[in-house]
């Protein structure tokens, strides 16, 4: 059997006339390659023997349109009369169609090839690296390429993220990788700027608003559960409060709020009975502070000296505290602009 290097020194020699080949020439490759793990099927009414094992010397001579005459055929077939091109575009479909049925099993002889190449050799190894960058740049101008490549890596990715482990470490590389870029402004603007169109557009989808807001409430309730959350955000709160009632406009309509939900919490006996409590408790709390008395009692005999001066409080005061079967009396009321009043009074009977 002849060595693998001699085959190829044939096969390079047939090459090299294949190539000389014009559209009205025909090549017939004469010779006793004693290559014994051949095995061809012998059918008596073809011109040409089927290959049925696989070997690279006469793949290289199928790919170049050349054939095993069968010699069982009487008659010689037409000589083709492909041009050159049309055999060398033949050729390559049958190499690309060979290639997709043993696709993994050359992909795994050619990585570990190179693989015991590199380690063997630095140097080559520097070369290969640069010569496999610029194939890759290459190949990634095809679309194709590109769709396949990401098809292949999102499956790995999705294989990867199975493992538990796996999934924690991209974690804590998404993490840092995130954090080095909010320090850049270039790309934190840009971030930013990327993430509001996205959450626009993902506001017009009512379903999704619904499950934002779900969402902010869960992590609203849990942030006020803790100190440290919580502190910051009453700070927060507070001076963009302070700052929001500088405006008089701001301040007006913030007191209408007030009244309007107040009045509103006032009419539920829900919400009504809890508030009288916890004002009972604050006052309580309150009338603990002599000072504080103090000045709630002059606030008290103030507000008791006005409202003695308003016949609409004064009046129901008085017929409060008559003693049950009063008499009819005239009653003079002095006004607070000195002006008598007379105002005649029913005692409760």
């Amino acid at each position: 059997m002849s060595e693998p290097p001699t085959n190829w020194q044939h096969l390079s020699a047939i090459r090299y006339g294949s190539n000389l080949m014009t559209g009205r020439d025909q090549i017939v490759a004469v010779g006793d390659f004693n290559i014994p793990e051949l095995k061809w099927s012998n059918v008596d009414n073809s011109p040409s023997l089927s290959l049925i094992t696989y070997h690279d010397f006469t793949a290289g001579m199928f790919d170049m349109s050349l054939g095993q005459i069968n010699h069982h055929y009487k008659r010689m077939p037409r000589v083709s009369r492909l041009s050159q091109e049309q055999r060398r575009q033949a050729a390559l479909s049958r190499s690309r169609a060979r290639y997709e049925r043993n696709a993994s099993q050359i992909r795994t002889r050619n990585s570990q090839h190179i693989a015991n190449v590199r380690d063997n050799n630095p140097n080559f190894r520097e070369e290969s690296r640069a010569q496999d960058s610029t194939a890759r740049a290459q190949r990634r101008r095809s679309e194709r390429v590109r769709n396949l490549e990401r098809i292949r890596d999102a499956q790995a990715h999705s294989t990867r993220r199975e493992n538990s482990e796996e999934r924690r470490r991209e974690q804590l590389r998404n993490t840092a990788e995130h954090s080095i870029r909010r320090t850049v402004p270039e790309l934190r603007i840009s971030e930013r700027i990327r993430d509001m169109d996205a959450h626009t557009i993902r506001r017009e989808d009512p379903e999704e608003r619904r499950r934002e807001q779900l969402r902010n409430t869960a992590e609203h309730s849990t942030r006020r559960t803790i100190p440290e959350l919580r502190i910051p955000e009453r700070i927060r709160d507070m001076d963009a409060h302070a700052i929001r009632r500088e405006d008089p406009e701001e301040r007006r309509r913030e007191q209408l709020r007030n009244t309007a939900e107040h009045s509103t919490r006032r009419t539920i006996p829900e919400l009504r009975i809890p508030e009288r409590i916890r004002d009972m408790d604050a006052h309580a709390i309150r009338r603990e502070d002599p000072e504080e008395r103090r000045r709630e009692q002059l606030r008290n005999t103030a507000e008791h000296s006005t409202r003695r001066t308003i016949p609409e409080f004064r009046i129901p005061e008085i017929l409060l505290s008559m003693p049950p079967g009063g008499q009819i009396r005239n009653f003079e009321f002095q006004s607070g602009f000195g002006t008598p009043q007379r105002e005649l009074l029913i005692a409760r009977t």
